[in-house]
């Protein structure tokens, strides 16, 4: 008897040795323990702003719904949590489905209640998705849009780009883009307004470009704005992907003022010369001759740049700023009229003089009034906004297109959107200080939290660790959702 009860105990225990001498002993048996505290906040946020319940009412369930323990909200939201809590593949959802957290999330009893959505019912579900049902999600993240601001905005300003997103297997509409890309890819379209806010996140193949797409998309978006708020200023900053002819006349047409990135020619460039000349003239002035010019200069700055990196730090800091001071900036208009324009429009020049040389912007716009510097700083540079926006989104969410079919990753991009907007409120509800870091910082500070849970008669008690930092604001969060609703 006493070997049988030996030899149970030495199956569910493990023994490691380290270096302090004193053995380490693993077994099973402990407490209810979380590691997703967070993420009964991401579900007050959707009570609160009905993010995912109004997704999931887009969508068509052809299953047997009394063969089933998961209905489309529960699936949804479940596999919104995953995202959020750093597993973006379905394959992660048997790592963590009964974790207590995520059961309460999903408006489950922590120990008694069923465990969350496996791995084989999101797979199903991402591959039952048809084009409808991908073309009303899309529909849905507008309308959300304007349903929830209850107060018509004076003026939207909308900035849309296009982001790469390497592919590893053979999946459909994966295709091989070269140029600065060289890679099998897709090329996904993202709009945000300048807050930050996701307005559309829409799939597209690998070879399709930033004009064709972008122009129907942008439509849509602006005549549904219009639509809802028919007196509402609406702006469009977008990068040199999507200059055309067709895009210029409709913002002219319906009055959409914007200011849009434009490849340099030798017709523009001979139009700026001015400037290029004031640039270099200023440059000679202030720092003298360039010390990276001709054929060897890209070796020179190569050495230098090596020189200045193995300095010690307080000579290492005043030198790099001493380089980057080598530069003078000019600021020019002209008007340029292309042989595919109706008329001729305002050309805006940036042109920088360094040690390598001049370097070159030019953006066009049908914006009147202001001077060349005040354009290209206050309502192109924010443009840059986007970027950090696509960042967030692809980066922070960790964002995984490994479905074989195309219609499976156009949703689980629309799935991405939705954890993004959720974040995106969660921002809202922290302090201004906390609001400038990024969700994959905010994820390590408030969702993947540690905590032992227990239940009683009538409630849930989440024990945070002692060792958890950030205590105190994890608490005001909560408060503060509470009083939000």
């Amino acid at each position: 008897m006493n070997k049988q009860r030996t030899r149970n105990r030495a199956t569910r225990q493990a023994t490691l040795t380290l270096d302090d001498g004193k053995p380490l002993v693993v077994s099973p048996g402990g407490p209810n323990l979380t590691g997703f505290a967070g993420l009964p906040l991401i579900r007050k946020l959707e009570n609160i702003f009905k993010l995912v319940a109004g997704a999931s009412a887009r969508l068509k369930d052809h299953r047997t719904h009394s063969l089933i323990d998961h209905n489309t909200f529960d699936v949804l939201f479940g596999r919104v949590c995953q995202i959020i809590a750093g597993f973006s593949d379905a394959n992660d959802a048997d790592l963590f489905k009964a974790d207590a957290a995520l059961k309460k999330a999903l408006g489950r009893d922590p120990e008694t209640g069923l465990n969350g959505p496996s791995q084989p019912t999101y797979s199903r579900f991402e591959n039952a998705v048809d084009a409808q049902d991908i073309m009303a999600l899309e529909d849905f993240l507008l309308d959300y849009y304007i349903q929830t601001h209850q107060q018509v905005p004076r003026r939207i300003v909308l900035f849309c780009d296009g982001s790469a997103v390497k592919t590893h297997g053979k999946q459909q509409g994966s295709v091989y883009r070269g140029g600065k890309y060289k890679k099998e890819m897709f090329f996904p379209l993202f709009v945000f307004d300048h807050t930050g806010w996701l307005l559309a996140a829409k799939l597209r193949e690998g070879d399709q470009g930033e004009a064709p797409t972008g122009t129907r998309m942008l439509k849509k978006l602006v005549s549904r704005l219009k639509a809802a708020w028919p007196y509402v200023k609406i702006g469009l900053r977008l990068d040199a992907g999507f200059p055309c002819p067709e895009l210029f006349d409709w913002c002219e047409d319906n009055g959409i003022d914007y200011v849009v990135g434009i490849a340099g020619n030798f017709a523009i460039a001979s139009k700026c010369t001015e400037y290029h000349r004031e640039a270099k003239r200023k440059f000679i002035l202030k720092h003298g001759e360039p010390q990276f010019a001709g054929r060897k200069g890209k070796r020179k700055k190569q050495k230098i740049h090596a020189k200045i990196r193995r300095m010690p730090k307080n000579q290492r800091m005043d030198a790099e700023t001493d380089w980057r001071k080598r530069r003078v900036r000019v600021y020019g208009e002209n008007w340029y009229l292309s042989r595919t324009w109706r008329e001729a429009r305002r050309i805006i020049c940036r042109a920088d003089y360094t040690d390598d040389g001049l370097h070159c912007r030019y953006v066009v716009t049908n914006i009147h009034w202001g001077y060349p510097e005040q354009i290209y700083r206050q309502e192109y540079c924010p443009h840059a906004q986007v970027e950090l926006s696509i960042k967030e989104f692809k980066n922070s969410l960790l964002l995984r297109l490994s479905c074989c079919e195309f219609l499976a990753n156009a949703f689980r991009m629309i799935l991405h959107g939705l954890a993004y907007q959720l974040l995106y409120h969660l921002k809202h509800f922290l302090p201004v200080p906390l609001q400038r870091h990024s969700f994959a910082t905010i994820r390590k500070m408030f969702i993947q939290v540690t905590a032992q849970v227990t239940c009683s008669a009538r409630r849930v008690y989440w024990a945070l660790s002692d060792t958890y930092t950030q205590t105190t604001q994890f608490l005001r969060l909560c408060k503060r959702l509470a009083r939000a609703g």
